[in-house]
C-alpha cells in the first residue's frame, strides 16, 4: 500500500497543473461517458468473454495444449481491460 501511495504521490508531483483538468480533485479517477445501463452491459459482454476463455481452457479436449494458458489469459485481459477503457 505504501508503494501505491507513493507511486501516486509521485505521479500528483509531476503532473502539471493544467493537466489535472478542470476539477483537479477528479485527478486518476474513472468518470465512466456511457449510462449505469450501458455500463452494467459492457460489464456484462467482457466477463462473458472472459468465462468463455477459462471455459475453453477447463475443456477437457484441451488437456493437451497448456502450454500457452498465460499467454491467453494475458492477452485476453488486456484486451478487455483496453476495450472497457475505451467505452
Amino acid at each position: 500500500m505504501i508503494g501505491g501511495f507513493a507511486g501516486y504521490g509521485l505521479l500528483r508531483l509531476i503532473t502539471p497543473e493544467d493537466g489535472l483538468g478542470a476539477n483537479p480533485n477528479n485527478f486518476c479517477v474513472s468518470l465512466p461517458f456511457v449510462s449505469d445501463f450501458q455500463a452494467f452491459w459492457v460489464e456484462f459482454f467482457m466477463t462473458m468473454a472472459l468465462i468463455l476463455l477459462c471455459c475453453g481452457v477447463w475443456d477437457p479436449r484441451n488437456k493437451n495444449h497448456h502450454d500457452s494458458v498465460p499467454l491467453r489469459f494475458g492477452l485476453a485481459i488486456s484486451g478487455l481491460a483496453l476495450v472497457g477503457v475505451g467505452i
